[in-house]
């Protein structure tokens, strides 16, 4: 399916428009010959965001075995949140170190090669587990290859 904004021509839909198309579903028709239009069942569009990519560095150097590392790779993990109990100053620098990470990750996804089978993350916006059904696809010279991503969060995959 084409993102949401496409079933609009480009339109930019205000939050409650999406919100009331994701409750609501999308109907589709398929025809094979442009005469003859055949319902399908409503599903519910998901409109998700990928916002930028990330190499995966020093990942769970303290875990002792292959097996526990593997086991927490597949895991689901919570999204970060700032200490509650923080002040708008800390908070503020709390995002001002965030902001930077990015920005290196960033630069480090533009500029450095990396070897094949390199772990990666991607971060984005309403990212749901579907399990067997999330997929991947990386287009390189022409050629497709699908991934099966693990899902970590609504706000990251692996």
């Amino acid at each position: 399916m084409p993102p949401l904004t496409k079933l609009f021509k480009n339109k930019e839909l205000s939050e409650e428009e999406v919100q009331e198309i994701a409750s609501s579903g999308v109907k589709i028709s398929v025809t094979f010959n442009n005469q003859e239009w055949a319902e399908v069942p409503e599903f519910k569009y998901h409109d998700i965001k990928v916002g930028r990519l990330s190499y995966v560095t020093a990942f769970a150097e303290e875990v002792e075995t292959e097996e526990e590392k593997e086991k927490l790779w597949r895991s689901e993990e919570p999204i970060e949140q700032p200490p509650s109990e923080a002040t708008e100053e800390e908070l503020k620098k709390i995002e001002e170190e965030k902001l930077k990470k990015i920005a290196d990750e960033t630069e480090e996804v533009h500029t450095v090669a990396k070897r094949i089978d390199a772990k990666m993350y991607i971060y984005g916006d309403n990212f749901i587990n579907t399990g067997a059904n999330l997929k991947l696809k990386f287009i390189i010279d022409n050629k497709e290859i699908l991934i099966d991503p693990i899902f970590k969060n609504s706000k990251k995959l692996a």
